[in-house]
């Protein structure tokens, strides 16, 4: 089956032969696993089906380097427009949410 997504990454819309079944599609639609309702297809084209991001943005998008969290980095040290955009983002200070979260 033809399935047709925009992809979040640049917004173009791409077409993939994926092979599905409408019934496959109404079952993960109505709450199924999409690994149980698509066992067949493969985990790129259920990412596809899911998000829009076809595998190339994938392994063009990610780098081969694992990522590193910076344990130490501090909020206040964002320039003003990096901190207003996310605040605008619904992203608020600790003031607004009454300091850290030490559970995370």
């Amino acid at each position: 089956m033809l399935i047709t997504r925009i992809s979040p990454i640049d917004g173009l819309e791409y077409t993939r032969e994926i092979p599905v079944t409408p019934g496959q599609i109404e079952a993960w639609r109505d709450g199924t696993l999409i690994q149980r309702a698509m066992p067949n297809i493969s985990a790129d084209d259920r990412e596809f089906l899911m998000t829009g991001i076809t595998p190339e943005q994938w392994e063009n998008g990610f780098a081969d380097e694992p990522f590193e969290f910076v344990d130490d980095a501090d909020p206040g040290d964002m320039d003003g427009d990096m901190a207003s955009g996310l605040a605008s983002a619904g992203w608020g200070t600790d003031e607004d949410y009454g300091g850290p979260a030490d559970d995370f």
